[in-house]
């Protein structure tokens, strides 16, 4: 009741201020109003009680902004603003309504393959109220709005008798004819949606593909035979040339064939066609899918090409294939490797005999040929490679069986390399250099010898020259075994003897020579020093050496003592003559 009373008081007081009651822009007052209004007040047509009765006029509205707190935001509005608001409210309030109509519809355009389908729709607001686009969608492919020729804009009204121009587009790069989509306007006019039908023919030069012959189904085919071909025909029905850029089966049960005409990357002109052949060679008994796939540059790529048969009979199929060794040094064997052989047909497979083509990989056992393997049996080929010389080798593996095709070979490979020394020294490049040794004097130095991979059989140890082995060493001094990754010393010694440059050497030798091991061994003896000039005599004791000048320290100390005796002397004498 209060909040009445202020509102009629503040109506009069504008009333009374001169707020005149203008013509207005309803367009215009309907963004103002659903930017300012409608969020509190609801519609403009049924508004909440409180908002009717004082709306319909500039000066109702301004007294309301004034006198209720949470209008007062709003007082940044200008009375030409507030006119609009009132005629856009006394518009509603005379149940004016929106109203649309489209022009063309349907709507069809037309364009190439390298210019797009373009035009447009005008859409009228041809009803009592301002017209308000609120969504215009286009779910079909290849159509879009066309920007540059579109001046709708969604929730802005479009006044009474107002238009606006809605731009289409279509593109295709290839030939299209009368492709079909629907656009939708939503708006605030009776029927909330218009829908429009429009259409597109795109014209210009594209290959078209077209494959007959497929699906293909071959008879039942003994397993790894080759059925009798069957052929698929590629035509090109478009109106330029058509490029095959791939021909290629789903799975190996399937293959092209010598029936093919068709050549990757070389065109078939418009018009004419080509012939795809393939062979059925099944891998397993039993039914069998697959597909042919052409890849090229019409439309819709890739065309593919649905195919089955039927494999009968034994099969074989391997656990791998290559097999491969890795590798190996010359003269030694590999790990035993286990190769598994699967029946994948529907028959007994009798394996009768197991080949292999070359002697460096070997059978060392099989399970296989003992007896008839059942379908989806299995049975082992356990293999070994033994290298006889450096670098890459190759074998394969075949089998004679019941077969009515020889199943396909296993290619085995394997590399053999330099194997590493049987027995090794840890004396650097198997040099021993002693350095520089005083002659008379006695030294040793220890050398460790190790077996490789393998055992090592070692005949004797021996050194030459002015070197010989101590039995300082744990080596024995007779034949023994040296076993596979242990070691052991030998101690060589030397007696400098004789100046200058002595050489030798500690010869290893083994069973077989050609694990023998040579250690290089060197010393320079040289003179021991001369000794200390002066050599007549030492600790001061002589004047002079043999042959020398006598020593001036010993001669003043020798005049010292003289004089020191003759003094004594003279004291002696004095006294005597006083007594």
């Amino acid at each position: 009741m209060y909040q009445a009373l202020k509102l009629i008081v503040a109506l009069l007081f504008a009333t009374a201020t001169g707020i005149a009651m203008a013509q207005g822009n309803p367009t215009t007052g309907q963004t103002l109003y659903m930017n300012n209004c409608f969020a509190c007040h609801g519609p403009a047509a049924n508004p909440i009680p409180s908002f009717k009765g004082f709306a319909n006029n500039a000066a109702g509205i301004r007294a309301a902004i004034n006198s209720v707190g949470s209008m007062n935001s709003l007082r940044t509005l200008t009375d030409a603003q507030l006119t609009d608001i009132a005629a856009y409210v006394r518009q509603q309030e005379a149940g004016a309504t929106p109203g649309i109509s489209v022009t063309p519809n349907p709507l069809s355009i037309n364009g190439t393959t390298t210019t797009p389908a373009t035009g447009f729709i005008t859409v009228s607001s041809n009803g009592t109220a301002p017209l308000t686009l609120t969504a215009i969608t286009i779910n079909s492919a290849g159509f879009a709005r066309d920007t540059a020729s579109d001046t709708c804009q969604l929730n802005v009204p479009i006044a009474v008798s107002g238009t606006c121009r809605l731009g289409v587009r279509y593109t295709s790069s290839t030939p299209v004819t009368n492709a079909a989509g629907t656009l939708v306007i939503s708006h605030n006019a009776p029927g909330s949606n218009t829908p429009i039908n429009v259409s597109a023919t795109i014209t210009g030069s594209a290959p078209a593909i077209s494959i007959t012959g497929g699906p293909l189904t071959f008879t039942a085919t003994n397993v790894g035979a080759t059925s009798a071909e069957l052929l698929l025909t590629v035509a090109n029905t478009g109106n330029a040339p058509l490029n095959i850029s791939a021909i290629a089966t789903s799975n190996s049960d399937f293959i092209t064939s010598a029936g093919t005409t068709c050549v990757v990357n070389t065109p078939v002109a418009a018009g004419s066609n080509c012939r795809i052949g393939i062979s059925f060679r099944p891998t397993a008994g039993g039914a069998r899918t697959g597909n042919v796939s052409v890849t090229h540059n019409a439309p819709g790529s890739p065309s593919t090409v649905n195919l089955s048969g039927t494999g009968t009979g034994p099969g074989v199929s391997y656990s791998a294939n290559p097999l491969s060794f890795g590798s190996v040094a010359v003269g030694q064997s590999s790990a035993n490797t286990t190769l598994t052989i699967t029946n994948s047909g529907n028959a007994p497979l009798t394996i009768s005999q197991i080949n292999i083509s070359n002697p460096v990989f070997s059978q060392v056992a099989t399970t296989c040929t003992s007896a008839a393997i059942a379908a989806a049996g299995t049975c082992t080929v356990t293999l070994r490679f033994t290298p006889a010389a450096t670098g890459a080798a190759t074998g394969n593996l075949t089998l004679t069986s019941n077969m009515v095709t020889a199943p396909a070979s296993v290619v085995l490979n394997g590399t053999g390399n330099t194997p590493p020394p049987a027995l090794t020294t840890d004396a650097p490049s198997n040099t021993v250099d002693l350095g520089s040794v005083v002659n008379g004097s006695r030294i040793t130095r220890t050398v460790t010898l190790t077996a490789g991979t393998s055992n090592v059989q070692i005949t004797s140890i021996a050194a030459s020259g002015p070197f010989t082995i101590e039995s300082t060493g744990t080596c024995a001094r007779t034949a023994f075994t040296l076993n596979a990754g242990t070691s052991c010393t030998v101690v060589v010694g030397f007696t400098a003897s004789t100046n200058g440059s002595n050489n030798g050497t500690l010869t290893v030798t083994a069973n077989p020579t050609s694990n023998n091991v040579s250690v290089s061994l060197a010393a320079n003896v040289t003179a021991p020093a001369p000794p200390p000039s002066g050599g007549g005599g030492g600790g001061g004791c002589s004047v002079s050496g043999r042959d020398g000048p006598a020593d001036p320290v010993l001669l003043v100390l020798a005049a010292l003592s003289l004089g020191l005796l003759l003094a004594r002397r003279r004291r002696a004498h004095a006294a005597a003559e006083r007594a």
